[in-house]
This record gives C-alpha cells, sequence and structure tokens, in this order.
C-alpha cells in the first residue's frame, strides 16, 4: 500500500507530550498543495476536523486531514513509542498497535481507542501490501476486512474514508467486487459531509461497478448523479464515465460498423473532455477508464497504451494507477511480450507492491 500522503498522515505521535498542549492537526492545504498544520481543540465528525483556535471555529474538510495528534494520546500508547515502532518493519508496527490497543485502560478517551485501531488497520495494509503471490492474497484479505470493521465501526468518522477507500482497492486487487462495493456503498451513504466528499464517494464505487462489469448498477448510479452539485473535475469524470458506459457491455465492434462507429466517437468524446479537464485525477481516471473501453472492445494495444498512460503520467488517482498495472500485467501475459530476457508482465508485477 504505497501511498505517501496517507503514510505522511499516520504519524501521529510523532512530536512528545511535553512540546504539545493541543491538539495538533496537520493537512493539505489546497491552495499550495503542501502540508500545513494547526494546534487546537479538536472536535470530529464524518465531515472533517474542526479546531477551535481563540475562540473561532476552522473547519477542515476529511478528504484533506493527514493526521491528527492527540494530547489525550499519552501516555496510551505514547507517541514517542509509536514513532519508533513505525521506523522499524510494518509488521512490527502491526504488533505495537495491536498490543497497545489491549493495553489502552477502559478510561482512555474514545478518540484515543479509535486512532490506534485506525493505525493498527493501516499498518495491516501496509504490511500486506509487500507481499506477493498467496501470501499477499491472504495478508490482504485479512486487512481489507479489517479496515471494512473498521469503517462499520466508526461511521462517524473522519478515518473512515481514508481505510474504507484502502480496503475497496485490496478487495478488487484479490476480485472481490462485491465485497468493494459494499465498502464503497456505506461511504456513499454516509450522513452530514460535504457535497464534494459525498461525490467522490459515489464516483469511487461508480469506477468499481463498472471495472467489475456491473453495468446494471452502474448505469442508474451515473444517471442519479446528474443532479449532484459537483467541482469541475468532479463533473469531467461524470462525463467520461457516462460515455463510457454508452458503449458498455462491450459487443464486438468489428463484426457490427454501426458498433465500431459508436465506440469510436465515445472513445474520441473521452479523450475530448481528458484534453479540456484541468485535474490531473480527472486525466488519471479518463485515461483509466479509456482503456477498460479499448480493452472490452477488443483493441489490447490501444489499451496498453492508455494504462501506460495512468501508470507514468497521471498517477494521481491511486485507485487508477494500481488497477492500471494490474491491466498490463493481464495484456503482458497474454502477449508474450518481453524486454531482454524478462517477461514485460513480471516488470509490472514488480511494480504492484510500488502501487498499492
Amino acid at each position: 500500500m504505497h501511498r505517501r500522503a496517507l503514510a505522511l498522515c499516520l504519524l501521529l505521535f510523532a512530536v512528545p507530550a511535553f512540546a504539545q498542549q493541543k491538539d495538533r492537526v496537520h493537512f493539505r492545504d489546497r491552495a499550495t498543495g503542501k502540508e500545513d498544520s494547526v494546534d487546537g481543540d479538536v472536535t470530529e465528525s464524518p465531515a472533517g476536523v474542526k479546531v477551535a483556535v481563540n475562540n473561532k471555529d476552522r473547519l477542515i474538510p476529511a478528504a484533506d486531514v493527514l493526521r491528527v495528534e492527540y494530547v489525550a494520546s499519552d501516555p496510551v500508547p505514547g507517541r514517542l513509542a509509536a514513532n519508533q515502532a513505525e521506523q522499524k518493519t510494518p509488521a512490527e508496527a502491526v504488533k505495537f498497535y495491536a498490543d497497545a490497543a489491549k493495553a489502552v485502560p477502559p478510561t482512555a478517551p474514545d478518540k484515543v481507542k479509535r486512532s490506534i485501531a485506525f493505525r493498527e488497520a493501516y499498518w495491516a495494509g501496509v504490511a500486506a501490501a509487500a507481499r506477493d503471490g498467496d501470501e499477499f492474497k491472504a495478508d490482504a484479505r485479512k486487512a481489507a476486512d479489517k479496515m471494512a470493521a473498521f469503517v462499520k465501526d466508526h461511521g462517524r468518522s473522519w478515518e473512515q474514508w481514508q481505510v474504507g477507500r484502502t480496503a475497496a482497492r485490496l478487495y478488487g486487487e484479490l476480485g472481490d467486487w462485491a465485497a468493494a462495493d459494499g465498502v464503497l456503498k456505506a461511504l456513499t451513504q454516509v450522513g452530514d459531509v460535504p457535497p464534494e466528499l459525498k461525490v467522490d464517494a459515489k464516483l469511487t464505487r461508480l469506477g468499481y461497478l463498472l471495472r467489475a462489469g456491473k453495468y446494471a448498477d452502474a448505469g442508474p448510479l451515473q444517471a442519479e448523479m446528474a443532479a449532484d452539485t459537483a467541482t469541475p473535475g468532479q463533473k469531467d469524470r461524470m462525463a467520461i464515465y457516462r460515455e463510457a458506459l454508452a458503449v458498455l457491455p462491450a459487443k464486438p465492434a468489428e463484426a457490427d460498423p454501426a458498433q465500431a462507429k459508436r465506440v469510436s466517437d465515445a472513445i474520441s468524446k473521452i479523450e475530448k473532455v481528458i484534453a479540456a479537464s484541468k485535474d490531473p485525477a480527472a486525466r488519471s481516471v479518463g485515461y483509466g477508464v479509456l482503456g477498460e473501453v479499448q480493452l472490452a472492445h477488443r483493441q489490447p494495444r490501444q489499451a496498453t497504451w492508455s494504462f501506460l498512460t495512468v501508470d507514468t503520467v497521471y498517477p494521481q488517482d491511486a485507485d487508477e494507477r494500481l488497477f492500471a498495472v494490474l491491466r498490463l500485467v493481464e495484456i503482458f501475459t497474454t502477449t508474450g511480450d518481453k524486454e531482454g530476457d524478462k517477461s514485460r508482465a513480471d516488470q509490472f508485477r514488480d511494480r504492484l507492491p510500488k502501487v498499492r
């Protein structure tokens, strides 16, 4: 699970207690794209984190929160000890938080218990991501189940967005699209959140339904979203999915000239949306969806270039990048292409731990 932003967000306890008298929220500043922080009394909700500073409240949306350092966390489990555990191996970090969860006294604040459960689930995913083959399958399943349980148990917390998305990604890589959809559907039903966050959850679910071939569910969801308030980038993603669903499920295009023309038109429209979009994440989604359409219509070479573009040029959407690499593994396994003595399929298989 190579997610630099999320990895950074999980250093909750990096500052000794004596140096901090207030909760500290680290977040992504949308104006600069850089990390910033603010100290104050924290109130949490599904919408994000509200920080009271000098009798004024500041709401940081859940999508922008990177990490929260709670004063109340000391001495359970202790910021310094947690930081040291995370500097070792992912397996040791998982053990540290599992032990910490057992050692937390009943009187500890709920947010402390929750943050420990959150970190244990996250590090379980990191540990699984480093595995391959059957070991990955077994560990990824356990990690995804742990994250899905967190979402179910903590549906009023900002952390559910991070672990929910990651759980869905792991389930998707395992081919368990039903489990992935279950987690994402739960996120779309969270109340009291900004429209942008809810639309993002729906779009994420829509992308998974399309990738899973569940067009009967994807179509109505896409139509429902037409009335949602969305950002420009989200509108671009909606347009991309709309054009893709117009030619899916696929029929052999070469056997039907009319169908071939429809597919060609849909691809052209998707390419135009991608070119006009100012949102790199929307472009990432665009090329990923373009690859899915091309692959479904027996255009593997064109699909290869689309998926390569996601991986190398527009990797901003973590889901799209992972599934693009998985598709490249599938394509090159079929073609048998090699670079030197190593197959191209193995080259991209080796990339999986880096993009999870």
